[in-house]
C-alpha cells in the first residue's frame, strides 16, 4: 500500500482554498464547526492537524469530501479494480490514525470501504462525529473500542458492529499495538 502523507501545510492550504471559494470568512466557518477561529487558523496554516471528526465537519461545511481535501478526484472513467500497490494511506488526519481508501473515487458510489488503522492508544478524536447512512465495521487486527451515543463496545479481531451512523460515534485503540478495522459506510463519507 502506498503512503499519501499529505503534509499538514498542504492540507491546510487546500482547506483555506475551499473556504475562500465559498466566500466564507475564517470566523464564520469556525463558528459553524464549533471551534475557535484560532484553531481553524492553525489548521489552515499547517500548525496542527484536525481530528477525523473535525475534518469530516470541515468537508461537510465546505461541500466537499475528505478525499477531495487530500487531492483525490472522482474520475468519469471509474476504474473498478484497485491493486494493492495503489491503495493509499492518509496519515496526517490526526496523529496515530491511518485511513486506507479501498476503492477509487466515483460519483456513482453508494458505499465506501476503507481500513482504519490506529496506532497504540490513538483515536479518531473527540468530539464524536455522525453522518447520514449506516456503517459496518469488522476488526482485522488488535482490538477496537467503539463508542455509540455514549455506549461503549469492545471489539476484538473478527468481531463486527453495524450501526446507524447518525449516532455520535468514535473509535479508539486501547492497547499499545496497532488496531486495524475494515469500515464500510453508505453513503460514502470520504470520497
Amino acid at each position: 500500500m502506498a503512503e499519501n502523507n499529505v503534509p499538514s501545510s498542504a492540507l491546510g492550504r487546500i482547506i483555506k482554498g475551499y473556504r475562500e471559494k465559498r466566500g466564507l470568512m475564517l470566523r464564520d466557518l469556525a463558528a459553524k464547526l464549533g471551534i475557535s477561529a484560532s484553531s481553524l487558523s492553525q489548521i489552515e496554516n499547517g500548525k496542527t492537524s484536525p481530528s477525523v471528526s473535525t475534518l469530516k465537519r470541515i468537508s461537510d461545511e465546505l461541500g466537499t469530501s475528505i478525499g477531495a481535501l487530500f487531492g483525490e478526484v472522482a474520475s468519469t472513467n471509474f476504474e473498478p479494480l484497485m491493486k494493492k500497490k495503489n491503495i493509499k494511506v492518509h496519515r496526517h488526519v490526526v496523529r496515530g490514525v491511518g485511513l486506507y481508501f479501498l476503492s477509487n473515487p466515483g460519483d456513482f458510489k453508494v458505499m465506501e470501504p476503507l481500513i482504519l488503522q490506529l496506532k497504540g492508544f490513538a483515536s479518531t478524536g473527540d468530539p464524536a462525529f455522525q453522518h447520514s447512512g449506516q456503517e459496518f465495521v469488522i476488526v482485522l487486527k488488535g482490538s477496537l473500542e467503539v463508542n455509540l451515543d455514549g455506549k461503549t463496545y469492545i471489539l476484538k479481531k473478527g468481531d463486527c458492529i453495524y450501526f446507524d451512523a447518525t449516532q455520535q460515534h468514535l473509535f479508539k485503540n486501547r492497547s499499545k499495538g496497532i488496531s486495524e478495522s475494515l469500515h464500510v459506510t453508505t453513503p460514502p463519507q470520504f470520497s
